[in-house]
């Protein structure tokens, strides 16, 4: 029920016959509709204001947030940048230095980045080369067996007292290309 119609009429009888009552019945049917759609329009007017301050609201967060990863992605940029400017001085300190220097792990394969003597020491490209396959040809497979094992041993070991001996172990100099090499471990 949205409203009551109350009509009274004490001067002349009869005004309410039964086609004005129908007449009314019709008219507060129209009546009702309009208040309700009075009230749906209220509401949805309502629920748009609230939807636009949620999107006002979520939209400055989404600005907040973007000008928070601009400045995350500059500092990236500047320490990325940072990392190639000392990467590149470190590959000239090391090109410049007239020796050979080298990484290699667990599994033998020489990293890719060493420095260019490397290739004059070796006469070859070494990246992702075995260094035990650089250091002895298939002639000298005792000698290469013998080094991966002790490699393999310091790797393994713990105690740096064995590593230290282990390391006496490995091939302090070699004839390599009809140059004597001296190798040191770190």
């Amino acid at each position: 029920i949205l409203g009551i119609i109350h009509m009274e009429n004490n001067l002349v009888k009869g005004v309410f016959s039964q086609n004005r009552a129908e007449i009314l019945k019709v008219l507060s049917s129209q009546i009702a509709v309009s208040i309700n759609n009075a009230s749906m329009y209220t509401q949805i007017k309502q629920l748009n204001q609230d939807l636009e301050k949620e999107v006002e609201k979520r939209t400055i967060e989404l600005q907040s947030t973007i000008v928070d990863m601009k400045a995350e992605v500059e500092g990236h940029k500047q320490t990325q940048k940072k990392l190639y400017e000392s990467t590149t001085s470190m590959r000239n300190l090391l090109n410049n230095a007239s020796q050979g220097f080298l990484i290699f792990g667990e599994d033998l394969l020489v990293d890719q980045e060493y420095s260019l003597e490397c290739q004059n020491i070796f006469g070859c490209e070494i990246g992702n080369r075995k260094f035990s396959d650089l250091m002895f040809h298939s002639n000298d497979s005792d000698k290469r067996e013998l080094f991966e094992t002790i490699v393999d041993l310091i790797f393994k070991e713990q105690d740096n007292n064995k590593i230290e001996v282990y390391m006496r172990l490995l091939t302090k100099e070699k004839l390599l290309n009809n140059k004597y090499i001296n190798f040191d471990y770190k």
